[in-house]
C-alpha cells in the first residue's frame, strides 16, 4: 500500500493539489451557486448571504465564519464564491498540506533499510545477567514458609531451607548422590528436577538465584544418600 501511494503521487503531474482536494473544491463551487457577495471597501473581508444567512470570509487569514475552511484546509462554498468574485485561483487558497509536493514528501523515502546481518557490529560483552534477587525485610517469615513447603528426607538428618529467598545449605545435600526436587511455578504447574553430584547442586543454586520469583520449591526427595 505504501509503494502504491508513493507511485500514485508521481502520476499527478498536471495539478498542484491532490485529486481529493480537487474533487472537494469542485463540489464546493457547485454549492456556492446562489450566494450573494458583498465586498466592502476593505477587500480583505467579504460577506456572503442567502436566505437570511450571512457568513464572513477573510481573505488574508483564509478563514470563514462557518469554520469549514479552517477545519479542512479547503475553501468552503462561501469562500469559493468570494474567490470567484475576486477573480483569483482557487488553488492559491488551499492549505499546503493538500499540495502534490507535500504528498510526495510524505510517502517519499524515509527510514533506511536494515543492513544485512553480516554487516552488524557485534558487541564484545554479550552476557545477559539474571535479574537481581529481591531482599526480604524479615528472615523469620522466610524460615516459617520454608519449613512449611520443604519436605527433606529424614535420612539427611538436617533441616534444609529450600526457599529461594533464604540461604541454602548445599553442603549437606552434596552427600546425596541423587535427589529429586519438585518446584511449583507461579502459574500453578509443577516442575521436577533430577539432580546428581555437586555440579548439579551448583546449577540448582544458580537457578534459584535467577528465577527465585518463578520457581517455588515444594519438596526434596533423596533417592540415595551414599557417596
Amino acid at each position: 500500500m505504501f509503494q502504491r501511494r508513493y507511485l500514485a503521487g508521481w502520476e499527478w503531474v498536471y495539478d498542484k493539489i491532490t485529486p481529493t482536494a480537487r474533487q472537494q473544491i469542485i463540489h464546493n463551487v457547485f454549492q456556492s451557486d446562489g450566494w450573494n457577495v458583498d465586498v466592502p471597501s476593505n477587500n480583505a473581508v467579504s460577506f456572503v448571504s442567502r436566505h437570511g444567512f450571512v457568513f464572513e470570509v477573510n481573505r488574508e487569514l483564509m478563514t470563514c465564519s462557518c469554520r469549514l475552511w479552517q477545519l479542512s484546509g479547503i475553501p468552503c462554498e462561501h469562500a469559493c464564491r468570494c474567490i470567484h468574485s475576486w477573480a483569483d485561483k482557487l488553488d492559491k487558497y488551499v492549505h499546503r498540506l493538500w499540495s502534490v509536493d507535500e504528498y510526495r514528501s510524505a510517502y517519499g523515502p524515509g527510514m533506511q533499510m536494515l543492513r544485512e546481518i553480516t554487516h552488524w557490529e557485534w558487541q564484545t560483552k554479550a552476557n545477559v545477567l539474571p535479574p537481581m534477587k529481591n531482599s526480604t525485610n524479615s528472615s523469620g517469615s522466610n524460615e516459617a514458609n520454608c519449613h512449611s513447603k520443604a519436605e527433606i528426607n529424614p535420612s539427611i538428618r538436617t533441616s534444609v531451607c529450600m526457599s529461594p529467598r533464604a540461604s541454602l545449605n548445599f553442603d549437606v545435600l552434596c552427600f546425596v548422590t541423587i535427589f529429586n526436587v519438585t518446584f511449583k511455578t507461579k502459574y500453578g504447574s509443577n516442575v521436577q528436577f533430577l539432580l546428581t553430584f555437586r555440579d548439579n547442586l551448583s546449577y540448582l543454586h544458580r537457578l534459584l538465584a535467577a528465577y527465585g520469583d518463578v520457581f517455588i520449591p515444594v519438596k526434596t526427595i533423596a533417592i540415595c544418600n551414599s557417596i
